[in-house]
């Protein structure tokens, strides 16, 4: 029992050093195959449960370990939660482990893919972070790959060779590790010689990241604070420069909103026409005593409000609480008292250098929300975020991370601006520029190019990739079952 376990833990400090800090994909692949290495020779089926059970909870543990600068409480349930994901996937391959290598490397890829496929969508809109194919992002090829195959069809491809390294080391079978890898390379070769990114016009983009005076602690006065410390540096930019300026999420909102403060709105409006630039703004505001909006506006060159976003999927337990009339009233939530109005449509607005399309912080995470405006036309994709309160940590370097992989699904650059930091230009279908400090004042400007095709085979047929696989391998698994179980392997171990 304790073989397999040991496997799982090394396997998931391994897997957690393919994200930041660390970053190698390697290690990410090689993580995947002790997990499965030692999942194959569990003695039982509670061996096996466990042995994947225990790789979630660690997984998930470092890898977002900067959920305890929020809650330990939310740290220790989500890894919880994540466990069972992982531990369900784990006690699936084991019952599988009987069939030939050829057969069972396709179940494992299937299993696999099926359980991040859940994981990204549920329970309340799901979890997209440890995801292997964010991992294979670090490799530029690999990454401008995922214009056809998304970062799921990444995450195929890596589970598939880890899957081939874990036969090979017990049934001493290597065909489906050389199929694996030939895979992986015709992907990245392909990569390499058809780049994603757009190459479009050139525009000129400033991102205004006014920091806030008590990050992640709510001071008296705190949105008022950000507003002004915002209006005060954009007006700091000459005019007739830039095309957009990017203001991050919250900071206007409340008291200093710009559809209940007439004030706000007119300063916005101004610097918007004395810039001569589109100007974003993202903010909140009150919608009943139990409900919220969290929103980006758009300001033309004129200055007059072209139109609002709304943001469609809201933090579970942080922008919303689930069960509110259940556990609503434990001091855990105190700090969310109310719920985010979810919006309806994806945001793309019209301007005259073609379109922007925004998403707010949390739905970077997700293709579907990048793949959204992708289809809807968006040459250009704001990506507007506050990070405060996870902290000095290593969050705000995964959702880059994340965030320019819609970069390279989408063929578009994004502008990337986090009231707190960390604001970036990620431009080329994935190339990050400079990288803001965070807590810090800062303005970053740069330049950005508008995509002028049109979207992209991933933004047109989303995880084609992944869905193809658990169809394919559901099918194998079924017409298995059917037969009554795949012939015994003769080899002991497994």
């Amino acid at each position: 029992m304790i073989r397999p376990i040991l496997f799982a833990l090394v396997g998931a400090l391994c897997a957690s050093a393919g994200f930041a800090p660390v970053g190698s994909p390697i290690l990410m692949v090689v993580g995947l195959a002790l997990l499965l290495t030692g999942v194959l020779q569990a003695s039982g089926k509670g061996v096996a449960f466990f042995a994947g059970f225990v790789y979630g909870v660690a997984f998930t543990s470092v890898v977002m370990e900067w959920l305890t600068n929020l809650a330990a409480e939310a740290a220790i349930g989500l890894g919880l939660l994540q466990g069972l994901f992982y531990g369900t996937a784990t006690l699936a391959i084991w019952l599988l482990r009987r069939n030939p290598a050829g057969s069972l490397a396709i179940m494992l890829v299937t299993i696999w893919t099926a359980m991040e496929f859940a994981r990204e969508r549920i329970p309340f809109g799901g979890v997209n972070w440890g995801a292997p194919g964010y991992s294979m992002g670090e490799w530029t090829w690999l990454r401008s790959s995922a214009q056809w195959i998304g970062t799921s069809g990444l995450s195929v491809v890596a589970v598939a060779v880890g899957s081939g390294v874990a036969l090979s080391v017990i049934r001493r079978e290597h065909r489906p590790l050389l199929v694996a890898v030939g895979v992986g390379v015709v992907v990245a070769a392909l990569g390499a010689a058809f780049p994603s990114g757009p190459t479009g016009p050139e525009l000129t983009v400033a991102i205004v990241q006014g920091n806030s005076p008590c990050p992640g602690s709510r001071c008296e006065n705190e949105r008022g604070l950000i507003f002004e410390s915002h209006l005060a540096m954009t007006r700091t930019l000459p005019a007739d420069t830039y095309d957009l300026v990017v203001w991050p999420e919250s900071s206007t909102g409340f008291g200093f909103d710009p559809l209940q403060s007439s004030e706000v709105a007119r300063d916005l409006a101004a610097e918007a026409e004395r810039l001569n630039a589109y100007l974003m703004v993202g903010g909140d505001r009150a919608d009943t005593p139990a409900t919220f909006i969290n929103s980006n506006l758009l300001y033309s060159r004129s200055g007059d409000l072209i139109g609002e976003y709304r943001k469609r999927h809201p933090v579970p337990f942080g922008e919303y609480i689930p069960f509110r009339s259940i556990i609503g009233q434990m001091d855990l939530f105190s700090r969310v008292p109310r719920d985010m109005v979810r919006g309806t449509e994806p945001g793309v607005f019209v301007v005259d250098f073609g379109s922007i399309g925004t998403v707010i912080s949390y739905e970077a995470a997700f293709s579907r929300y990048g793949r959204d405006a992708g289809t809807r036309g968006a040459g250009l994709l704001v990506v507007a975020s506050n990070e405060a309160s996870y902290g000095r940590s290593v969050a705000a370097e995964q959702f880059i991370d994340m965030s320019r992989m819609r970069a390279a699904e989408n063929g578009f650059d994004i502008v990337h601006g986090a009231v707190t930091g960390s604001s970036v230009l990620i431009t080329d279908g994935g190339v990050l520029g400079e990288v803001t400090p965070l807590f810090e004042p800062a303005i970053l400007t740069g330049t950005v190019r508008v995509r002028s095709s049109g979207p992209t085979l991933f933004a047109r047929w989303g995880d084609w990739v992944a869905v193809a696989i658990m169809v394919l391998g559901g099918w194998l698994i079924v017409e298995t079952a059917v037969r009554g179980g795949a012939p015994k392997h003769r080899d002991p171990k497994t």
